[in-house]
């Protein structure tokens, strides 16, 4: 029956979210995009090379934070591929650490890190993107939204009040 397909869709989901889980796999994995505004290949650009370094080093330098930092230095084959075909960007990715619920608040340590490195390599264009920071994103621009709410709306409801009940006191 449909009961008896859901039944078993569901539990195979459950037994699935638990096997990642198991497994240590996380979905708040961040990618750190760093290019060279010269447009100079990664390959023979010793400061572009540099930037890439201090972004994983930075990153592997807060493990509370960010863990499994991968960098296209790193010597695993593998990596190779975190620098694009034309040589013009590479990517530093990494697993924002910690429980998943809670990324919202760890991501915030590594985007100040990111940051600085941007700050400490102006030639270079160095942004972080991922689900967890794009999520804190998103969360900052609700509260500061919902602040701004809050502030305009209680000057209305005392306007409101006053107009409906006619006085200070029951308003």
């Amino acid at each position: 029956t449909v009961d008896d397909r859901f039944r078993e869709r569901r539990q195979l989901a459950g037994r699935a979210e638990q096997a990642l889980d198991a497994s240590g796999i996380s979905q708040q994995t961040e990618s750190v995009l760093v290019q060279s505004k010269a447009g100079a290949p990664f390959a023979s650009d010793a400061g572009f090379r540099s930037g890439v370094s201090d972004v994983a080093a930075a990153l592997r330098a807060i493990p509370d934070s960010a863990v499994q930092a991968r960098s296209p230095l790193d010597h695993a084959k593998e990596n190779k591929a975190l620098v694009s075909k034309d040589g013009r960007s590479a990517l530093v990715t990494f697993v924002v650490a910690g429980n998943k619920d809670d990324a919202n608040k760890t991501v915030a340590k590594p985007l100040t890190t990111v940051a600085r490195v941007q700050a400490a390599h102006p030639g270079l264009r160095v942004e972080e993107a991922g689900s967890a920071s794009v999520d804190k994103t998103i969360n900052d621009i609700i509260a500061t939204g919902l602040q701004r709410a809050e502030y305009s709306s209680v000057p209305v409801t005392l306007i409101l009040l006053l107009i409906v009940f006619g006085a200070l006191v029951a308003a």
